[in-house]
């Protein structure tokens, strides 16, 4: 593929490109796990720091820029999210296995979300301003004239989403509304879509340059376990996570336990329980196992908003609900997941699933392809509850 883009894989801080680790983070092709040649630089614990200090460097500042300049600086990166070129998308749909019609809807949803925020901005929405006049003759005691409105807080550190690598990562809604705010960011890069990661990076670069914005007010740095030395930074004023329950726990306990706690806003996983009332069933019980599979399947399974328990009443019904969900997932195409990591979860899971003693599970057939060996594809498995 041709390659009119300069992916290095070091870090970005502080405006400049750094890197003194070890060029050991392979990018992988999400289709067959094979590598893409490109390697990444993992962060070391002085280049986590630097990062945090380059963003409160700039913060002062950048906190004290007009509306309307960071209203157009959130443009000029969603102008610069909307001029990538083919090569992205490709790079894109290599580390992530998803089609181009999602990349391309998604690239919309992540350049039209920094425009939603110019606009607040530009409206005044972001400053929150109250203003309670005196009340001087008020009894039993008068009241002062009381004003209010938000300030920007400090930087924040902001860890991406693997299932979505554009608007839930480094360009994504924590990353906005943070510079909307007045806030420089420190964005920790997902390990299943660096490459992704590292184009968008440049591209709010280029934004920042062409603005005149302070260097510093976007950082990125790649690596394993080096979002723990992020948190716990003095520098870090506050987190943004989107990802699973135990990693967003970890990071929120680890920012409990600071000498100054700070606010963790974290989107978490969630099992999503459904219940399928006898009634639905009696009036559309097939039309409601077609919109259970296309649901639960959507994405190889992968949207954090689908149905993961199924709830009903004993019966004929439900039983039949049962065999109708078992017939439409085994007959379902093999889809390829989003990274080997997703892979590796999805098999413990069903793992720990078929090793549960529970009689109301109803295992697979023998012969039913689960999932397809050495590739990061599966079959939607047959076995519900």
């Amino acid at each position: 593929m041709p390659n009119i883009y300069t992916i290095s894989g070091q870090q970005f801080i502080g405006g400049e490109r750094r890197a003194s680790g070890e060029a050991m983070l392979v990018s992988l092709r999400a289709d067959n796990g094979q590598p893409t040649g490109h390697r990444f630089h993992q962060a070391t614990a002085a280049e986590a720091a630097a990062a945090a200090e380059a963003a409160a460097q700039a913060f002062t500042a950048y906190s004290q820029i007009g509306a309307e300049h960071r209203a157009a600086f959130l443009d000029a990166i969603a102008d610069q999210l909307d001029a990538l070129e083919e090569d992205f998308f490709a790079f894109a749909m290599q580390e992530t296995a998803l089609p181009l019609v999602r990349l391309s809807g998604e690239r919309a949803r992540t350049s039209g979300q920094m425009r939603l925020f110019a606009t607040l901005l530009r409206r005044g929405d972001m400053h929150g301003a109250r203003i309670d006049c005196a009340l001087p003759q008020r009894t039993p005691l008068p009241r002062p004239d009381l004003r209010q409105y938000r300030t920007a807080i400090g930087p924040v550190a902001v860890f991406g989403a693997s299932n979505f690598p554009l608007a839930f990562s480094t360009a994504g809604g924590d990353t906005a509304a943070a510079l909307a705010a007045g806030c420089p960011v420190v964005f920790k890069a997902h390990g299943g879509h660096m490459i992704t990661a590292e184009l968008t990076a440049q591209a709010i670069e280029r934004a920042r340059e062409q603005l005149q914005i302070p260097a510093g007010v976007f950082n990125m740095i790649y690596g394993d376990r080096i979002g723990a030395e992020l948190v716990q930074h003095p520098a870090i004023q506050a987190v943004g996570f989107t990802g699973s329950l135990r990693g967003g726990r970890a990071l929120f306990d680890l920012a409990m336990r600071r000498p100054q706690p700070i606010p963790v806003f974290a989107e978490m996983s969630s099992i999503n329980p459904l219940i399928v009332m006898p009634q639905a069933l009696a009036r559309r019980g097939q039309k409601i196992a077609q919109e259970l599979v296309a649901s639960f399947t959507l994405g190889c399974g992968q949207f954090c908003t689908k149905p993961g328990l199924i709830l009903g009443l004993q019966g004929a019904a439900f039983r039949q609900l049962i065999h109708e969900l078992n017939t439409q997932i085994n007959a379902a195409t093999p889809q390829p997941m989003l990274n080997a990591d997703t892979l590796t979860h999805y098999r413990n899971g069903l793992k720990a699933l078929e090793e549960t003693p529970v009689s109301a599970i109803w295992p697979a057939t023998a012969s039913s392809n689960r999932i397809w060996p050495h590739r990061n594809c599966i079959r939607p498995t047959s076995t519900c509850c």
